[in-house]
């Protein structure tokens, strides 16, 4: 049994970019990179646009192919998105700055075993029936080393500002911001789903036999609470099995994004982020195929 206990997703400002779906015996959680350049799809986000997209071309693809190989998979939803970019621009991009990405985490239970896949800093935390401490897996794509980057200039740009707004603090990133995105899906730089399909080779992946398994997927806004400001443990997230428990820590999340010095104690690009979350158990020895 493939039982999604939760799956929400909260707004960090005007247009969440964030999507939380499953379908099947899948499930995923998307992070859409919030633009630096021009929108040229979508008059709101184009992040939110790749999002939403991704996630439509999922659903579609596993309705039709459950079992469908992992790289095939992420293969055909990056070159169907591509086309839908290229076709719906209304111009060409002006660089990689203007070229929607997104960080994911994506589950799948297959007949034979359970798949997990990252791209990004979006995270996936699991605990097996045995008794094995939580992990995590996520981040392969070297995205934290131009996260660091970025913190690095908020840090300076605060000092020198202190009473700074945060739409004022992102014109002032925007410069960096567009320097990091030159950098995306390349190599030397990071690696992150977006329209370059040589990307997907680049997962993080890890398999595991059937048996009993916990599972939290969590986008980079959500996790803020425990590696931005180590309110709870990643271990603890497993126990978010209501949606009365996620609304507890969203609301904490929000009140300490918005404490007073909280820009200067934890840096960061975005005041508030989008934050979403999911939570799957699974009990089986086998999942039938089709």
């Amino acid at each position: 049994m493939f039982n999604v206990r939760l799956a929400e997703t909260r707004s960090g400002g005007t247009a969440n970019e964030d999507v939380v779906g499953h379908i099947g015996t899948a499930a995923w959680v998307i992070d859409g990179a919030s633009g630096v350049g021009e929108n040229l799809v979508s008059p709101i986000s184009d992040a939110q646009w790749f999002a939403q997209s991704t996630d439509n071309e999922l659903r579609k693809l596993l309705a039709d192919q459950p079992d469908m190989r992992f790289e095939d998979l992420f293969l055909a939803v990056v070159e169907r998105c591509a086309a839908a970019f290229a076709a719906e621009a209304r111009r060409p991009p002006a660089g990689r700055h203007e070229m929607p990405s997104a960080a994911i985490a994506f589950v799948r239970a297959l007949s034979d075993r359970v798949e997990m896949a990252t791209l990004g800093d979006c995270e996936i935390l699991y605990r097996q029936a045995d008794g094995d401490a939580v992990a995590q897996h996520g981040d392969g794509g070297n995205v934290g080393a131009f996260e660091a980057l970025t913190k690095a200039s908020v840090r300076d740009l605060v000092a020198a500002n202190p009473a700074i707004s945060s739409e004022a603090l992102f014109e002032a990133m925007r410069p960096q911001l567009v320097r990091n995105r030159a950098h995306m899906n390349v190599d030397g730089g990071y690696w992150v789903l977006g329209l370059q399909p040589e990307a997907v080779a680049h997962a993080d992946r890890i398999e595991l036999p059937h048996g009993e398994l916990e599972l939290a997927l969590a986008s980079d806004g959500f996790l803020r609470l425990s590696d931005m400001f180590d309110r709870i443990a990643r271990a603890d997230m497993l126990a978010i099995e209501r949606r009365e428990d996620f609304d507890n820590w969203y609301g904490q999340l929000r009140d300490l994004e918005q404490a007073p010095g909280s820009l200067a104690s934890h840096p960061r690009a975005k005041m508030s982020d989008d934050a979403s979350f999911v939570r799957i158990d699974l009990h089986t020895n086998s999942v039938p195929k089709g």
